[in-house]
């Protein structure tokens, strides 16, 4: 059945990243958005479309970080298998290319996305091990593909991690971490 909130070529290739994403699709199918879960994955869809239409220039990281923001608020979930940039990556260059009037290229990308693989996938719950890691609070889900990627999603409570040491330290990606009453701040830089 089609989603009634795709509209466009461009919506039609983020419904299909989107239902690509392993770790979207484990969270819509283990139900970690509620019952309407599936909803949320076609709203998404919808949200991205109209956000990109209604602004000039969203940059990569721009729609990482509302990716997240969305996922730890509809699903109660937190990525942590790095996805989230390339699902972001993939959606710009979508619409990029889209805006650039090139819809052959596009439908033959969107014919050729790869579906989510959810057949190797894992569950674990509060502080049971999973495919090798220990959850800390929640919900875990591990999947492992073919190429030994290890897509990991972790339904978060809201639980403060163990208390930390008030410091400042430096990531090695380039970003600040600052550490405040047990909780980790990362601020996040523009690349140059």
């Amino acid at each position: 059945m089609a989603s009634p909130y795709v509209s466009t070529l461009f919506g039609q290739s983020v419904k299909s990243v989107l239902d690509g994403w392993t770790a979207l699709q484990l969270a819509v199918s283990h139900g970690f958005g509620g019952p309407d879960s599936q909803e949320k994955a076609e709203w998404m869809v919808y949200a991205i479309e109209t956000w990109f239409k209604e602004n000039a220039n969203i940059q990569s990281d721009e729609l990482e970080d509302f990716l997240e923001d969305v996922l730890n608020a509809e699903f109660d979930m937190v990525i942590e298998d790095g996805s989230l940039a390339l699902i972001a990556h993939m959606i710009c260059k979508y619409f990029r290319l889209c805006s650039e009037g090139r819809e052959a290229e596009v439908r033959q990308s969107i014919a050729s996305q790869p579906k989510a693989a959810l057949q190797g996938c894992t569950q674990g719950h509060s502080n049971q091990e999973v495919e090798g890691e220990e959850a800390e609070n929640g919900e875990v889900m591990a999947c492992s593909s073919g190429g030994g990627d290890v897509v990991r999603a972790s339904r978060s409570h809201l639980a403060p991690t163990q208390p930390v040491q008030p410091a400042q330290q430096n990531n090695t990606d380039g970003e600040d971490m600052e550490v405040e009453d047990g909780w980790e701040v990362v601020k996040r830089g523009r690349k140059k």
